[in-house]
Parts: C-alpha cells; structure tokens; sequence
C-alpha cells in the first residue's frame, strides 16, 4: 500500500469535517490505486456514515454523500463489502451504504438481485436490502418492482411498509414522462 493512502487512512478522523474534506480532496486525484487501497480507503472512509447524522453538523450528511460517490467511482470491486455493510448497520446509515450501491448502476443493481433469496428470512437485512433498491435511478430497476411486491405480504409490517415505499419510488422514479 502506498504510503500517500497509509497517510490518509491515519490521519482520517471522521468526526471532523476537515479531516474528511481533506481525505476526500485528496483521494479524489490519486489515480493509480490498487484494489487493496481502493478498499482500505473504502472502509475508512465509510466510517463517515455511521457518524453522519450524530455528530450534530450539518456538513457530515454532505460529506456522506460526497464519500458515496467517491466510493462509488472506485469501481464495482468495492460493492461486496459495501453490500455487507449496508445489511448489518442500522436503517439509518444504511441509506448511505445503500445509495452507494446504487451510484454503481447496473452492477449494484445485479448484485442486490443475486443475493435477496439469502436475506428473505432475516427481516432487518431485507428491510435495507428493499430500501437500497429504492434508490436505484437505472431503467433496469423496474425489473424489481415484482419481487419486492412478492417481499411485501410480510408478517413484519417494517418490511411490508418499506416494500410499498420502494414500489412507490421506483415506480414514481421511473415513470413515462
């Protein structure tokens, strides 16, 4: 690992919003990253998200977006640990997760897919795998909408209610104009 991307991650604290402003300048011109870096830099910049909304700034939900989509441009390599991520936090930074997943297009979409027959069990997980669908902007996100209303008669009314919203949204998002 370059030592530049060692010095980051050390001096990366991400309770502070200079500290991940400079982390987030700084990585946006390196350019030759490894995929070791890639997802080094990938975990400790996604410890902003579950900060992000308790640090009492209004900044920090800006730079969570901001660290989405820097995520995101790492490329698809980053979406297995993000994907794992986004289904063991909490509702609220899985949004962040979530939105990650959905700034990588098709290749987040498909891997959402392949792997929704693993959680249909496990309520919480699915609730976030639901609402990460909902953010999908693609037009191949439409091929979802069946399988989240298969999802919705649920005896757990969180997951049939966040069903109905990703319906909504997506239908609502991808409406003919």
């Amino acid at each position: 690992m370059k030592d530049q991307v060692q010095q980051i991650i050390q001096n990366l604290d991400v309770r502070s919003e200079e500290s991940v402003t400079n982390a987030l300048d700084t990585v946006k011109v390196i350019t030759d990253l490894d995929l070791e870096e890639k997802l080094a830099l990938t975990k400790a910049l996604s410890e902003v998200f579950f900060l992000a909304h308790h640090t009492g700034s209004t900044a920090m939900p800006k730079l969570a977006v901001r660290t989405e989509k820097r995520i995101a441009k790492f490329g698809p390599e980053m979406i297995p640990f993000v994907f794992e991520e986004m289904v063991e936090c909490d509702s609220e930074t899985a949004v962040y997760f979530g939105q990650t997943l959905a700034r990588n297009g098709v290749d987040g979409l498909e891997y959402i897919i392949t792997k929704l027959g693993d959680y249909q069990t496990r309520e919480h997980d699915l609730i976030n795998l639901i609402q990460a669908l909902s953010y999908f902007k693609i037009p191949e996100a439409t091929k979802v909408i069946p399988v989240i209303l298969n999802m919705a008669p649920q005896s757990n009314h969180q997951v049939t209610s966040m069903a109905l919203y990703a319906v909504g949204r997506l239908v609502q998002t991808h409406q003919p104009s």
